[in-house]
C-alpha cells in the first residue's frame, strides 16, 4: 500500500500530454519509460499480494492441520458426555402405562429387534392417515384396550420394543411444519413389560428401524452396487481394500458399532438406577456383555430378520394382490379405495387436482364410490370397466339450471392397480391374515380401509345367506349328505356356484326363480361330486402318467373326461412375456384317462377351470392368468398370420429401395397400457445413413366380436442404429436371449446388414485415420503461423513497453485470431485450408514437405481457387503427432513465457 501511494502522482496532470518544445520521439521514450516502471510495480504489488495470500493459506492449512486432532477429540467427548447421559437418563421420561404384579425375578428380559411403528399397528384412523406424534397417548388407550393388542406388540412377559410414533412422512401443509413434526414421528418410545406393568420410555435418542444390527449388516458396508450395461441387471461387488470407499465404509462400521451400542446403555441404566425391571434376579443382567446373552438372561429376537415371525407365510400382500387382479374378467365383482393419491394420480398430467381423470367417462365426473361392491361389465383400453351412478349434476340448457345425470359413469381398472381388490376371489380368513402380517402394514393406509370393507361385506353377505345356506344344508341331507359333515361341504360349493356363473352374484339377490335354480344347481353338483371317481390311489396313478415338465394342471371334468393343460406347442417361438401364464395346449383324457387324448392347441383356460375337480397344479398355475381375453391376446398361429400380413404389407408399400430383413413380435407400452405389436424390419438399399442403417415399419392389431383379427398398419418407417448387437432389439441376459420374439429372419439378409456395418466401421477408422493425417498438418500450419504472430507481438511490445521483464504478464492476456482459411474456430464444417488438402490428397499429392504456395497452385489446377495470404505462402507443412482428434491448438509459444529471440532472430 505504501508503494502505491508512492507511485500516485502528488497533483493532477493537466490537459497538455506532449510537449510542443519536446520531440515527438523522446516523448515516446519518456512516457513508455513511465509505464514501464509503473507496470513493474503494478506487479510487484500484485506478485506481493498473491504471496501474502499463499502465505495467509499456508498458515490456515497449518491451522486446520493443527486443529484437526482436536477437533476430532472435542467431538469425541461431546459424543462420550452424550453417551454417558444416556446412561444416567439424564432426558429420560419414563411413564407408567399400567401397574400389577411384576414378573419373576428369574424371567428372561426378551428384546425385539425390529422398530415398529404406533400408527401401523393400531390402524387408528387408516382413513385420515393415521395417528402422529400428538396422539401417543390414543395409542397407550388402544394398548391397554385389548391383551390382544399388548401381545400383538410386546407378547413377551419381561420385554423391550421401541416404536416411533409412525415411519411415513405426512403433509402439514407447512415446509417448517412438516420439517419439525415429521422429525417428532420418528422420535423412539420404548415399550417395556415386567409382568403386568407396562412403561413407555422416550430418551434423546433415535433408534432408526432396528435396535440390534441385522446379521449382515456390517458385511453389507463392504460391498457395492452397480449397474452392468452389457448384461443389463444390477450386480453386486466387493469393495477394494485400502480404497477410499473401503476407509468409508469402516468409519460407517465403526459409527454403527457405537450406536447400537447406545442402545444397550439406555437399556443398561434402566437395570442398574431404576426400579422397573424389579425384583431383580440374584445375578448381574448385562445388556453390555455377552455373559448375559450366552446364560439366557437376555434373549434376543430377531424379528426383522425372521420371515416366521414377520408375515403369516403367505406370498407378500401386493404380490397377492397382484396375482389375484391378474384373473380379473367381466361379470367380476371388486371392492376398491378411489379416494386415495394412487387413484387421484391418474390424471392427464399426473396432478391429483383439476385436471381431466384419466379413468373415468366423462373425465371430469366425480370418482366412483369407495368400499361397496362393483361389477366389472366390459374391457376397455386394455383394462376393464365398471359403471356407478353419478353424484355431480350437469347443465341442463332446456332447464336452464343444474340436475342429476341420468346416464351412469364408467371407470376403468387395470390388474396392476393396487387400490382395487377382487371380491369374489378374496376370503375373510385371507383378508385378516395380512391385517395382521407385520411386514405388510406398511400399506396400512391403503390396506386396512379396503380389506375391512372387504371383510364387512363378506361377513354381510353371508349373515344374508345363512338361512340360504341352512335351506341347502337341508337338500343335501335329503340328497344323502352326513347330516353331522352336510354343513361343511356347503361352503365349498357355495364359492363354486359363484364362480362357475359368468356373473358372480351372491346367493340371497332377488329371492323367486333365480334362488330356487341356485339351489337345484348346487345339489346336483354335490350329486355328481359324489358319484364322481375319487380314489386317491387312482388320481395318484394319474398324476404320475400324465405329468410332465410342460404339465401345470390336472383335474376332472364335470363329465367325469380328465383335462391336462400344458405349456402351448412352438411357445419358445415367442416371447415369454406375451405367452406365459397365459396360452395352454389342452388335452382331454377318457374317464378311465386311458387312450388317446384329443388335444387342442393355444387355449385360454378362463374361469372353466373353477368347475373342474383339480387333483394335481404347479407351481406356475398359482399365478396364471385366467381373466385373459382373445381382445388382448393373439395365439401363436395368429402371431404367425399376422406377421405374415404386417410382411406382405410392408414389402408392398415400402420393398422398393428395401431389402427385407425380418418380423418380430413384442410386447410394448403405450399410455401405460400394454399392447402386443409386430415390426417388420428392413435393410435400405440405397442413401443409408451409417448410423441409422436398419428401418421398421411397427402394426397393431384388433379383434372384432367374431374373433377375427384385423391388422392396423403404420404409415411411415422408423429409422433404428445398429452398432453391430442387439438387432431387432434383442439382447442377451443370464446366457438367454431376451427382447422381442423372432416370428421370421432372413439370415442372409442378416449378413448382408453386418457386412455392411462392419465395412462402415472400416470405412469410418479409415477416414478417421485420414483427417488424423490432415488434422496434424493442419496444426503444422497454425502453429507456424502462431510462432510468427507471437514474433510480431513481442516485437511490438518491446516498442511500447521497452521492458522484457513485463512481457509474460502481457503474453497471458493474448489471444491469437487464426485467420479463417487455416482454422475451423467461428465457422462450421471445414476449413478452407483442409478443403483444400483433402482434395489434394484424394488426387493423390504429396502434402508434407510442401508450403502452402506450391499446394495452392496445384489446388487451382484441379480447376478450384485458393487465396493464399501472404504471411502464410512460405508455411511449409509437416506432419506432428496430433495430440487430438479433433485439431487442436499449438500452444508451444503460449505456454512459454520466454521472449521468441531465437525465433525474431
Amino acid at each position: 500500500m505504501a508503494k502505491a501511494r508512492q507511485l500516485a502522482p502528488s497533483d493532477s496532470p493537466g490537459s497538455d500530454l506532449i510537449r510542443a518544445d519536446v520531440p515527438a520521439e523522446q516523448v515516446k521514450i519518456e512516457l513508455a519509460d513511465r509505464r514501464a516502471a509503473l507496470m513493474r510495480s503494478q506487479s510487484e504489488i500484485a506478485d506481493a499480494r498473491r504471496a501474502l495470500v499463499a502465505e495467509m493459506e499456508a498458515q490456515m492449512a497449518a491451522a486446520r492441520e493443527a486443529l484437526a486432532p482436536l477437533e476430532q477429540e472435542l467431538k469425541q467427548l461431546h459424543e462420550g458426555i452424550w453417551t454417558v447421559n444416556l446412561y444416567l437418563g439424564r432426558d429420560e421420561e419414563i411413564v407408567s402405562l399400567r401397574g400389577g404384579e411384576p414378573a419373576p425375578a428369574e424371567t428372561p428380559i426378551h428384546l425385539r429387534q425390529l422398530v415398529l411403528s404406533m400408527d401401523e399397528e393400531t390402524a387408528i384412523g387408516a382413513e385420515q392417515g393415521g395417528i402422529d406424534h400428538a396422539d401417543i397417548t390414543q395409542f397407550d388407550e388402544w394398548l391397554l384396550a385389548d391383551p390382544n393388542h399388548l401381545d400383538q406388540v410386546l407378547p413377551e412377559p419381561r420385554g423391550v420394543v421401541v416404536l416411533v410414533p409412525r415411519r411415513r412422512g405426512r403433509d402439514y401443509g407447512d415446509v417448517w411444519a412438516n420439517d419439525a413434526r415429521n422429525k417428532e414421528n420418528i422420535q423412539s418410545y420404548w415399550l417395556i413389560r415386567n409382568g403386568q406393568r407396562l412403561y413407555r420410555m422416550r430418551t434423546d435418542f433415535v433408534v432408526g428401524k432396528t435396535i440390534l444390527p441385522k446379521r449382515s449388516e456390517f458385511t453389507d458396508l463392504f460391498y457395492e452396487d452397480h449397474y452392468n450395461w452389457q448384461e443389463r441387471r444390477h450386480e453386486r461387488a466387493p469393495i477394494d481394500p485400502g480404497s477410499s470407499a473401503w476407509l468409508k465404509a469402516e468409519e460407517k462400521q465403526d459409527s454403527r458399532q457405537r450406536h447400537y451400542m447406545r442402545s444397550a446403555l439406555i437399556l443398561q441404566g434402566l437395570i442398574d438406577r431404576t426400579s422397573v425391571f424389579d425384583p431383580k434376579p440374584a445375578y448381574h443382567v448385562s445388556f453390555v456383555n455377552s455373559t448375559s446373552y450366552e446364560a439366557g438372561h437376555v434373549v434376543l429376537i430377531n424379528d426383522a430378520e425372521d420371515d416366521r415371525m414377520l408375515t403369516t407365510g403367505r406370498e407378500p400382500f401386493y404380490t397377492w394382490l397382484a396375482r389375484l387382479n391378474s384373473q380379473l374378467h367381466p361379470g367380476m365383482r371388486i371392492i376398491g379405495a378411489f379416494e386415495t393419491d394412487a387413484f387421484r394420480h391418474e390424471t392427464s398430467d399426473g396432478n391429483k387436482y383439476g385436471s381431466p381423470h384419466l379413468r373415468l367417462t366423462p373425465s371430469t365426473t366425480n370418482p366412483p364410490p369407495s368400499n361397496v361392491i362393483h361389477y366389472l361389465d366390459g374391457r376397455r383400453d386394455g383394462g376393464l370397466v365398471f359403471k356407478y351412478q353419478r353424484t355431480d349434476e350437469i347443465w341442463d340448457n332446456a332447464a336452464g339450471g343444474f340436475r342429476p345425470s341420468k346416464t351412469r359413469a364408467s371407470c376403468v381398472v387395470y390388474p396392476s392397480d393396487r387400490f382395487v381388490v377382487p371380491f369374489d376371489l378374496v376370503s375373510i380368513d385371507e383378508m385378516r391374515s395380512y391385517l395382521q402380517a407385520r411386514l405388510d402394514r406398511h400399506a396400512y393406509e391403503d390396506m386396512f380401509p379396503l380389506l375391512n370393507a372387504a371383510i364387512a361385506l363378506k361377513e354381510a353377505e353371508a349373515a344374508a345367506e345363512a338361512p340360504m345356506r341352512d335351506l341347502i344344508t337341508a337338500q343335501l341331507i335329503n340328497a344323502g349328505a352326513d347330516p353331522d359333515h352336510a354343513a361343511d361341504v356347503v361352503p365349498g360349493l357355495v364359492e363354486w356356484w359363484k364362480l362357475a356363473n359368468k356373473w358372480h352374484r351372491p346367493l340371497v339377490s332377488d329371492g323367486g326363480p333365480n334362488e330356487a335354480k341356485a339351489i337345484k344347481t348346487i345339489v346336483a353338483e354335490y350329486r355328481r361330486r359324489q358319484n364322481a371317481i375319487t380314489d386317491p390311489d387312482r388320481d395318484n396313478d394319474l398324476i404320475e402318467r400324465l405329468r410332465t415338465t410342460e404339465t401345470n394342471l390336472i383335474a376332472q371334468r364335470r363329465d367325469g373326461r380328465w383335462v391336462v393343460l400344458a405349456e402351448p406347442r412352438s411357445a419358445d417361438r415367442y416371447s415369454s412375456a406375451i405367452t406365459a401364464n397365459t396360452w395352454c395346449t389342452e388335452h382331454t383324457y377318457p374317464r378311465t384317462g386311458h387312450g388317446q387324448p384329443r388335444t387342442r392347441d393355444w387355449v385360454l383356460p378362463g374361469t372353466r377351470t373353477a368347475q373342474w375337480r383339480v387333483v394335481w397344479a404347479s407351481e406356475r398355475w398359482a399365478g396364471w392368468n385366467l381373466g385373459a381375453s382373445l381382445s388382448d391376446h393373439l395365439s401363436g398361429p395368429e402371431i404367425d398370420a399376422l406377421g405374415a400380413e404386417a410382411r406382405r404389407h410392408t414389402l408392398a408399400e415400402h420393398g422398393d429401395g428395401n431389402t427385407y430383413l425380418g418380423t418380430t413380435y413384442q410386447l410394448a407400452r403405450h399410455d401405460d397400457i400394454e399392447r402386443t405389436q409386430i415390426k417388420v424390419w428392413l435393410i435400405p438399399d440405397h442413401g443409408a445413413d451409417p448410423n441409422y442403417p436398419v428401418r421398421y415399419l411397427t402394426t397393431t392389431w384388433s379383434r372384432n366380436n367374431r374373433g377375427h383379427v384385423t391388422a392396423h398398419h403404420a404409415r411411415y418407417l422408423h429409422s433404428q442404429t445398429y452398432s453391430g448387437t442387439q438387432l431387432f432389439g434383442r439382447y442377451t441376459r443370464d446366457g438367454q436371449q431376451c427382447g422381442p420374439a423372432l416370428i421370421h429372419v432372413d439370415d442372409s439378409a442378416v449378413t448382408e446388414l453386418n457386412n455392411r456395418v462392419a465395412g462402415w466401421k472400416s470405412e469410418r477408422d479409415a477416414k478417421h485415420a485420414e483427417w488424423g493425417e490432415l488434422w496434424a498438418l493442419e496444426l503444422s500450419v497454425q502453429t507456424e503461423w502462431e510462432r510468427r504472430w507471437m514474433v510480431e507481438q513481442y516485437d511490438r511490445f518491446m516498442e511500447d513497453y521497452r521492458d522484457e521483464t513485463l512481457w509474460p504478464a502481457h503474453k497471458a492476456r493474448l489471444h491469437p485470431a487464426y485467420p479463417h482459411r487455416i482454422s475451423h474456430r467461428g465457422t462450421y464444417g471445414n476449413s478452407e485450408l483442409m478443403t483444400m488438402l483433402s482434395a489434394l490428397k484424394a488426387t493423390g499429392h504429396r502434402l508434407d514437405g510442401k508450403t502452402i504456395a506450391e499446394l495452392a497452385a496445384a489446388y487451382t489446377q484441379l480447376g478450384h481457387a485458393f487465396q493464399v495470404p501472404d504471411d502464410i505462402a512460405d508455411i511449409t507443412l509437416t506432419a506432428p503427432a496430433p495430440t487430438s482428434a479433433h485439431g487442436p491448438r499449438a500452444h508451444s509459444e503460449l505456454t512459454s513465457n520466454s521472449p521468441p529471440e531465437a525465433d525474431r532472430r
